[in-house]
């Protein structure tokens, strides 16, 4: 778990260092006193904003925490807003950041499919938009993404467990919340090393919904 947070930490400013450069829109050089006052000026002009999957989430709690903290170290204007576990939210709020004109987006879906014309609208309006931690089923509009191998995380867990139990017995596996990229990938990567146990048995399975 404590890996995990890391990871999601380390991605989150990762993202918020690729958003300032993409918001960023001063390219006239400037020397001295002049250059530093120009640079300022930039950094107050640049609007990050997040929609955050679920705020009621305490992972992803710390995750919009973090956020903020950089943007206030760095000086940018930050904006978010909770998905509250519903991908229409997440699409007009990304409608909101783009008519108030930000510089860039984070998104994190809470739905890889719903949550597609997050990204559809934020390219057509020209706006950069990073989606981190959980994916979308269809990057093709997103700028980037930045996250961690949920199929691989699946099969690390899960070998954990049939190594604790000397590679038979019967099992639960309670599921993410549906419909998250994570909650699909997690468990390809557990079916991935369940078809090397034949012995064990998954006798109750159930999303955390």
């Amino acid at each position: 778990m404590k890996k995990r947070w890391l990871a999601g930490m380390l991605a989150v400013m990762m993202v918020f260092g690729l958003l300032a450069g993409c918001g960023s829109s001063g390219t006239e050089e400037k020397t001295g006193g002049e250059e530093t006052e120009k640079e300022e000026s930039d950094k107050e002009q640049v609007t990050v904003a997040c929609t955050w999957q679920d705020l009621a989430n305490e992972y992803i709690m710390q995750l919009a925490e973090v956020a903020e903290s950089y943007c206030e170290e760095k000086g940018y204007n930050y904006v978010s807003a909770d998905g509250q576990g519903d991908a229409d939210n997440q699409v007009s709020q990304v409608e909101n950041f783009i008519t108030q004109g930000v510089d860039a987006i984070v998104l994190n879906p809470y739905d890889k499919d719903g949550c597609i014309p997050c990204a559809q609208k934020a390219a057509e309006a020209g706006i950069p938009i990073v989606v981190v931690c959980t994916q979308l089923s269809d990057l093709s509009s997103a700028t980037a993404f930045v996250g961690s191998n949920d199929v691989e995380a699946g099969e690390i867990e899960m070998q954990m467990v049939a190594d604790a139990i000397g590679g038979k017995g019967d099992i639960a596996v309670i599921l993410g919340p549906t419909g998250i990229s994570a909650q699909a990938d997690r468990s390809k990567g557990i079916q991935n090393i369940l078809d090397k146990y034949p012995d064990i048995n998954v006798i109750y399975e159930e999303s955390a919904n």
